[in-house]
């Protein structure tokens, strides 16, 4: 008779992943768009100026510059929550703005180290920056996010603000302060 131990793997500890306000994120977020829109442009021309392939063009640019992100989002009776895969990410790397109806998310790599005196098997290459902007189905607080980043995912809870019918007296207040029905 054999006796089988189950050893627990070592729990990975939420990162607090930084909230900043939206102007710097759309600032980036319009740099990124311009680069990749004159990055379109030039495989436009490179392809002789050919019409009807602008997507492509704008795709393969956007694949230049950003990496793709997964979210997912879902939303309780208070609160919304967006989970996004941003692995190789740190929480140092990722910020977050959230607005009443979107959340931006940007992650920029650290320069890593370079390694010297080794042959290069196999290199793996992907844009060192994400940009991501979630649309909201309802409106949050922002105020009362809260961003966590662990084993390359990013998540994002927020609390929703409670309408009621007009002329009631919380009308507008956010779920942070509703009372315990």
């Amino acid at each position: 008779m054999t006796t089988q131990v189950a050893r627990a793997e070592p729990s990975v500890a939420w990162e607090t992943v930084r909230i900043v306000a939206p102007g710097g994120l759309l600032a980036r977020w319009q740099q990124v768009y311009d680069a990749i829109a004159a990055r379109a442009y030039e495989m436009f021309e490179a392809r002789g100026c050919v019409h009807r392939q602008d997507w492509d063009d704008w795709l393969r640019a956007e694949a230049e510059f950003l990496r793709p992100v997964a979210v997912h989002v879902s939303q309780s009776q208070d609160a919304i929550t967006v989970i996004a895969q941003v692995l190789g990410f740190g929480a140092d790397e990722l910020e977050v703005a959230v607005e009443p109806l979107r959340v931006l998310i940007a992650g920029k790599k650290q320069a890593s180290p370079e390694f010297t005196g080794t042959k290069a098997i196999y290199i793996d290459w992907s844009p060192d920056e994400i940009l991501c902007m979630v649309p909201l189905p309802a409106e949050v607080f922002p105020g009362g996010a809260i961003a966590k980043t662990q084993a390359g995912l990013l998540e994002i809870d927020m609390p929703t603000v409670l309408r009621r019918e007009e002329g009631s007296e919380l009308e507008g207040e956010h779920s942070l302060f509703r009372s315990a029905d």
